[in-house]
């Protein structure tokens, strides 16, 4: 009787334990995939300063690039689509006007020439 009462106990331990670690993240939102984006000179350096919009069905995003040239876009989205709504002055964007990004988790890299 006291082994059914002690497996039984240790299962929901088990189970609270596991479902504690589901459903939110360490900063108390739900679970994110993110989208990030990195944006470079033709050197190779990063950009700070880009604008773009991100969008998706039902609602839109902007973000703007660090001192790293990275932009990251939170969100359980499927899918993005993007595009560029300023350069910092001095720069011009290299790629196409309007695009789809589908890899949560991946890293897009945006160019940048200097003019």
């Amino acid at each position: 009787m006291k082994i059914r009462k002690f497996t039984a106990l240790l299962l929901i331990m088990i189970f609270v334990f596991t479902l504690a670690g589901c459903g939110s993240s360490a900063d108390g939102g739900a679970d994110r995939d993110s989208f990030t984006f990195k944006c470079v000179d033709d050197a190779g350096s990063p950009v700070e300063g880009v604008k773009l919009q991100a969008c998706t069905d039902d609602v839109c995003m902007v973000g703007k690039s660090d001192a790293s040239g990275v932009i990251v876009i939170e969100g359980n989205y499927d899918s993005l689509d993007v595009h560029v709504l300023k350069c910092p002055d001095g720069y011009e964007y290299n790629g196409e006007e309007e695009f789809t990004v589908t890899g949560k988790g991946s890293v897009t890299e945006l160019s940048f020439t200097r003019n």
